[in-house]
């Protein structure tokens, strides 16, 4: 019988181990992908915290008529009512960050340009003291009106405007190698608010409140530092 007309029953060990290479690389390329792509879903899910947050304290104002103050910590958020008649103020609504989040509140310039960024407080103030402790440190403050105020020495920051000469808030930016936020040498706040994963610091989260309307805006872009 001519063993060329034979019907090969098995693989070689050479063609095995290449089938396994294959599969370990596509295997591991998919890996490497949903890890990025659960960093990025983590991260925005943080920035979408605040912006409810935010939007809580605003639809709180308006629908008490009375100012609501916004209450960092690096747990989370909280809303405090300010003192209404003889109602003392008090604490309204409260949300919390994952592990591994860090949220900074840039609005004093000071912390922009320290170099060195300090996340927000690991407590937070009792009620009682809310209104002496944030008075210090400045604060964002929703009005009835549904605008926001910013309270010395916080003012409003940014969104930073890229060299394109559009705004990191501009639907039209969106995360790519186009779009990279180089934040070397930028010396003022890009935004109000930055939420940044510990695990992940080539993407921010930039939170932008518009002062008129009260307005919560979030954006996931890489950065470049």
């Amino acid at each position: 019988m001519n063993p060329r007309g034979r019907r090969r029953g098995a693989f070689t060990l050479i063609e095995l181990l290449v089938v396994i290479s294959i599969i370990a690389l596509v295997l591991g390329m998919g890996v490497a992908s949903f890890s990025i792509m659960a960093k990025k879903a983590k991260l925005e899910n943080a920035g979408r915290v605040v912006q409810s947050a935010l939007s809580a304290a605003r639809q709180f104002a308006i629908t008490q008529r009375t100012p609501h103050m916004v209450v960092f910590s690096s747990k989370g958020i909280r809303v405090f009512r300010k003192p209404k008649g003889t109602q003392p103020g008090k604490y309204v609504h409260t949300v919390e960050f994952a592990n591994g989040i860090d949220v900074y509140h840039l609005g004093d310039p000071a912390i922009w340009n320290s170099g060195s960024l300090v996340a927000a407080p690991a407590a937070y103030p009792a009620e009682a003291d809310v209104e002496a402790t944030l008075t210090t440190s400045g604060y964002i403050e929703f009005q009835a009106s549904g605008s926001v105020k910013f309270v010395a020495p916080v003012a409003k920051a940014g969104p930073l405007t890229l060299t394109s000469g559009r705004s990191i808030m501009d639907p039209n930016v969106k995360e790519g190698p186009t779009s990279v936020v180089p934040m070397a040498g930028v010396t003022v706040a890009p935004c109000d608010i930055l939420v940044i994963q510990r695990d992940d610091r080539a993407r921010w989260c930039f939170v932008d409140v518009v002062k008129s309307t009260g307005k919560v805006r979030i954006k996931v872009l890489g950065v470049t530092r």
